[in-house]
């Protein structure tokens, strides 16, 4: 006994049936909307977005929703640029927050450029 694949079989859901003998393939199904977000995270009608479940499968199992929820809305002042100081920074900014602020007082030197 052969069991069909349910991929196989396809049925019209609205409009009319096209032509017999008709070689033209079915329209593809439209992609469920997405709520638009602005570069900040935060969708344009003012309210939250929602988190990105694939990208931060691993936050969310050890933070949870409402940490994330938090983070999202964060904005994060690192002061001081050296070695440490960057590498927080880029953690912060893969992390997800909603902005970081950079402020280091002192300009780039040689020796700053050995650390990152």
């Amino acid at each position: 006994q052969m069991s069909s694949s349910p991929l196989s079989k396809k049925r019209r859901v609205s409009g009319s049936e096209p032509p017999t003998g008709s070689s033209r393939a079915p329209a593809p199904a439209v992609p469920p909307s997405v709520t638009p977000t602005n570069v900040s995270g935060m969708a344009k009608n003012g309210g939250e977005a929602e988190i990105d479940e694939g990208l931060y499968s691993r936050q969310l199992y050890v933070l949870g929703h409402e940490a994330m929820k938090r983070m999202q809305t964060s904005n994060v002042l690192v002061s001081g640029l050296r070695g440490l100081g960057v590498e927080v920074a880029k953690n912060l900014v893969l992390g997800g927050v909603k902005s970081v602020t950079l402020h280091d007082p002192q300009p780039a030197a040689w020796p700053d450029l050995a650390s990152q």
